[in-house]
């Protein structure tokens, strides 16, 4: 499970929540509350929404992989994303060989 909280800094009617996972863009994986079907209520400024997303990793190869989040506006024809903050950094070890 991959949980994402937003805060809007300002109102936004029909916000879509969104991350993506990749060694480098674009994604290994992703997902958006609108492709899950989910509709998000308004935002209102310095609300606060959280989205569980449940998601299945492909088995990793060892290396350093982003993690990245971000809230649009609907519709997103073009995705411009209203909100991307920093890109956090994940580290994947190699695993047991026996």
């Amino acid at each position: 499970m991959v949980r994402v909280s937003v805060r809007a800094r300002e109102a936004v009617r029909l916000p879509i929540v969104d991350f993506s996972f990749a060694p480098s863009r674009p994604g290994l994986t992703g997902s958006n509350t609108a492709s899950e079907g989910v509709e998000m209520p308004p935002l209102e400024p310095g609300q606060v929404a959280t989205v569980d997303f449940r998601i299945r990793l492909p088995e990793l190869s060892p290396g350093r992989y982003a993690f990245a989040p971000a809230i649009c506006e609907a519709p997103c024809r073009d995705f411009s994303i209203c909100e991307w903050p920093r890109t956090r950094g994940i580290r994947v070890l190699p695993g047991d060989t026996r």
